[in-house]
């Protein structure tokens, strides 16, 4: 692409007793690359429309510890020791199906929760 956007990075800050980064991100303006991008699947404000896709049975673990690299956390609470997930989305059509999944193979309870 012969890209020189610039790798910018913003450090581990707290804002309404939230933590968030360390970060680092990239821009491109470029309305080529832009209508390449939708050409090949990808959609604008995905996070809240994108549906959980159907992926073969023997890659779904790839695929849930993929979705869980870029969106999810695991942490053990330091006032009673359990071991709690988060998983953020934006998409009911997404985060519905993975919680089905994960309830039925983890055979644990899991709740959704929306901060609309």
């Amino acid at each position: 692409m012969e890209c020189n956007a610039k790798i910018t990075f913003k450090e581990k800050k707290e804002y309404q007793g939230k933590v968030s980064g360390p970060v680092f991100s990239f821009r491109i303006w470029n309305k080529k690359v832009y209508q390449d991008l939708l050409k090949i699947g990808l959609s604008p404000d995905k996070s809240r429309s994108m549906k959980f896709p159907d992926i073969p049975e023997k890659f779904m673990n790839h695929f849930i510890r993929g979705c869980f690299d870029g969106d999810g956390l695991f942490y053990q609470n330091r006032f009673d020791s359990a071991i709690i997930s988060k998983y953020s989305c934006g998409s009911i059509d997404f985060i519905g199906p993975l919680v089905s999944i994960l309830q039925k193979e983890l055979k644990i309870p899991i709740k959704i929760f929306c901060e609309c």
